[in-house]
């Protein structure tokens, strides 16, 4: 077993390439990156068989981090990670050995748990969650981990092609021991949705863009959610007249702060007839009051839903923009999925 669980985390750090640790820290070094929160910034990449994270949190406790089946923590495969006496802990709640130790890879300490309800989460007996790396400094205490996509563990989530439920959590405290771990409290933790298994889309937040690049946004008004479990919102824009050819290179969501487990999907329709200018910026429910004139608004131009992440298109390849066959006007619908009904 010893043997087997060497060759996988060799067969890994291959797949990692890198050659020293600031690169293996690197945000270069990831293809997807997502701010959690204020404070949490989550970073990984995949390959056939694994997925590693980088979890970078502006902390000098412990930090949490799971999948979780519904975004609670019932259930949830979880681990929790943090430095103490520059020593590495990763376990759910830290667990190491009270022995002494030199070699690295007894350092290491490490332990994943599921949860079986709003408990105490317990130690799974077969520990498929491995710490490759983990550093503090005055700001930010970081880990680097990994476990197979698959693991075959009846506690764990498998990682599919499909939208991924995260938990994350943190404290300003190490703990004393794996049964001290103190509660993160209501503001440091939070779920997000995630397509993990996205293709590549290399981590660009801060990448330059081409000098003459135009940023057009397509809004939603003030727009007040209603309290319904759901509700489609759909207003229409006109693009600002394009004189020439252009290409789109990249689109991203803007979700408004605290919505971000409400909007289910968005999705930009291109209208291939000029909109009557009564019906422009105001906002339609689509189920309800959908004005027949924009029944001609049909044609998908992008769609995003929710885990999903900016999407920046191949050096070679732009979507057209500007031309003769284009009208300009394009509808913006929103679907927000509220089962708690929250209003705001």
């Amino acid at each position: 077993m010893m043997t087997l669980e060497i060759v996988l985390v060799l067969v890994f750090i291959s797949f990692v390439d890198v050659n020293s640790q600031e690169d293996f820290l690197s945000p270069a070094n990831f293809t997807h990156h997502e701010r959690l929160d204020a404070n949490y910034e989550l970073f990984w990449k995949t390959n056939d068989s694994h997925i590693m994270f980088k979890t970078q949190v502006m902390t000098k406790g412990h930090i949490g981090f799971g999948l979780s089946p519904n975004g609670g923590m019932a259930n949830s495969d979880m681990v929790i990670g943090w430095m103490k006496d520059g020593q590495p802990h990763f376990s759910l709640f830290g667990a190491t050995s009270q022995q002494p130790t030199n070699s690295k890879e007894e350092r290491l300490q490490k332990k994943d748990r599921h949860s079986v309800g709003q408990v105490l989460p317990v130690i799974d007996a077969e520990q498929n969650w491995h710490l490759l790396m983990a550093s503090e400094d005055e700001t930010y205490t970081t880990l680097v981990f990994y476990r197979l996509l698959e693991t075959c563990d009846k506690y764990d989530i498998k990682i599919l092609k499909d939208t991924s439920r995260i938990i994350f959590s943190y404290h300003p405290a190490d703990p004393e021991s794996e049964t001290s771990v103190l509660y993160h409290g209501a503001s440091r933790r939070g779920t997000r949705s995630l397509m993990l298994l996205d293709p590549a889309n290399h981590y660009m937040e801060n990448s330059a863009m081409p000098d003459d690049v135009i940023v057009v946004d397509f809004l939603n008004n003030k727009f007040q959610v209603p309290a319904n479990e759901t509700h489609y919102n759909c207003v229409v824009r006109k693009l600002e007249t394009l004189h020439e050819k252009h290409h789109m290179i990249r689109y991203e969501p803007v979700l408004h702060p605290g919505h971000e487990q409400i909007v289910h999907h968005i999705v930009l329709y291109y209208c291939t007839q000029a909109i009557s200018p009564e019906f422009m910026d105001k906002d339609f429910s689509a189920m309800r009051e959908l004005p027949h004139e924009l029944i001609n608004c049909d044609q998908v131009f992008i769609a995003w839903a929710i885990g999903g992440q900016a999407f920046s298109y191949p050096d070679h390849v732009g979507h057209p923009l500007g031309t003769d066959y284009n009208s300009g006007y394009f509808m913006l619908e929103t679907h927000f999925n509220n089962p708690e009904k929250v209003k705001g």
